[in-house]
Formats: C-alpha cells, sequence, structure tokens
C-alpha cells in the first residue's frame, strides 16, 4: 500500500529510530487534500502519546474542513543538519534525519482533550501546565487532533 523507500540505502531500519527522531523534533508539516484538489500543508508542533501523533489547532478553518472531507493525512519532520551549520561535511548539504507518517486525522470530542493539551503544555510551555485558569479559558474554543500511525518510514544521511 505504502511505496517502497527510492533511496533505500538511506533508510532508517529500526522503526523506534523513527520514532525517537519524531520526539525530538519539535515542528513538522501536516498535509492533507485541501479545496479544489490542492494539497494543503500546515506547520504544527506535536506531542507523541501512546503510538499516535497529537496536535492542537482551532474548531474551524481550512485545515478542519479538509479533515473532515477526508481525514487521510501525511505528517513531515525533518532533524539537521545534525552537526551544526558550520561543519557540514564536504560534498553534501549536511547530514539529516527525516520521517513521514501516514495514517488517520480525528477530532478529539472534548471530554478526551485535556490529557493530550497538557502533554503539549509540558513540551512547549511547561509553565502553563498548573494553570488552571488558562486551561479553563482555552479549552471551549481548542480543537485537539489525533493522527492515528498506520505507516511510518525514516531516511537519514550520516556521515563518519
Amino acid at each position: 500500500m505504502f511505496r517502497p523507500m527510492r533511496r533505500n540505502e538511506r533508510e532508517i531500519q529500526d522503526q523506534q529510530v523513527c520514532w525517537d527522531v519524531l520526539a525530538q523534533t519539535e515542528f513538522g508539516v501536516l498535509s492533507v487534500a485541501g479545496d479544489d484538489g490542492y494539497p494543503y500543508g500546515i506547520p504544527l508542533n506535536h506531542v507523541v502519546i501512546d503510538g499516535a501523533i497529537y496536535f492542537h489547532g482551532a474548531l474551524q478553518g481550512h485545515k478542519i474542513d479538509a479533515i473532515r472531507r477526508d481525514n487521510k493525512a501525511c505528517y513531515t519532520v525533518t532533524h539537521g543538519p545534525l552537526e551544526g551549520k558550520d561543519h557540514i561535511p564536504p560534498d553534501t548539504l549536511g547530514t539529516y534525519q527525516s520521517v513521514v507518517i501516514f495514517g488517520r486525522v480525528t477530532e478529539l470530542p472534548p471530554e478526551q482533550r485535556l490529557a493530550p493539551l497538557i502533554a503539549l503544555c509540558r513540551r512547549y510551555v511547561p509553565e502553563r501546565v498548573e494553570n488552571k485558569p488558562y486551561f479553563d479559558k482555552y479549552m471551549p474554543s481548542l480543537n485537539i487532533l489525533k493522527l492515528e500511525v498506520e505507516h511510518i518510514s525514516g531516511k537519514q544521511l550520516l556521515v563518519k
């Protein structure tokens, strides 16, 4: 169902490494089928919980309309250059690791949104985790999306 990697010598063989790259990166791009057949990619931050990827966003908009129409999605993250911009090996554009995830996105019902939101806050704005008024204020207008992973693959260029 999913194509094999063209540059298979760069394929990350250990799926745990793919999950580790995903955990290390702070942002990625969620791509969905947008309006009028155009792809729609939106940069998002994420958190991984029990093998699923969670995002936050608004209750309405282009992304939500697209997901409600067709919940198939692709999420891509890239980590690198791994050696720092001042130490890129000759004959390369730098070393990197990237991960591509295919799956289906669903909106969580309101009663299931708090735990992923706390996990997102713990990762990105830990000072807000204990701020109950913050959650009370934003929860009614906040959407939490869950990407159930159907396929994950990674690619890397590491120079030794």
